[in-house]
């Protein structure tokens, strides 16, 4: 590793590391998105993203929030840097059901924020 590092610019390190991280952004996008029928995959996994974000945001447990984000980290930047070796689903495969479990708490609170308005102001949006 010492060698690697002693051998490449910064500026090449910095490139791996961003390329790898877009690169496992799209994948994780196409590993949330499995059951859909429709090859709408960006906006599926989107949605799902910008849930768990909101749900991630939203959630009372500060050491569960902290633990999320460490292991959300830990995975990106690992298998960014081994993304230009292989570039596989499976290295984000544990993060699915956590990006799902956060999804789920974002509609809750989506949900309850609905039930805060009057019915006729619902009924009168399209």
């Amino acid at each position: 590793m010492i060698a690697y590092f002693q051998d490449h610019a910064i500026k090449e390190i910095a490139q791996r590391i961003f390329t790898g991280v877009l690169g496992q952004w799209s994948l994780l996008l196409e590993s949330l998105s499995y059951f859909s029928q429709i090859p709408i995959y960006l906006v599926i996994g989107a949605c799902f993203l910008t849930l768990s974000g909101c749900g991630l945001i939203l959630d009372q447990n500060k050491k569960r929030k902290i633990f999320t984000a460490i292991t959300f980290l830990f995975f990106f930047i690992f298998f960014s840097w081994y993304y230009a070796a292989t570039a596989a689903q499976r290295f984000l495969v544990p993060l699915v059901p956590l990006v799902l479990i956060y999804s789920s708490l974002g509609i809750k609170h989506f949900l309850v924020l609905l039930s805060k308005y009057p019915k006729s102001i619902l009924s009168a949006m399209p």
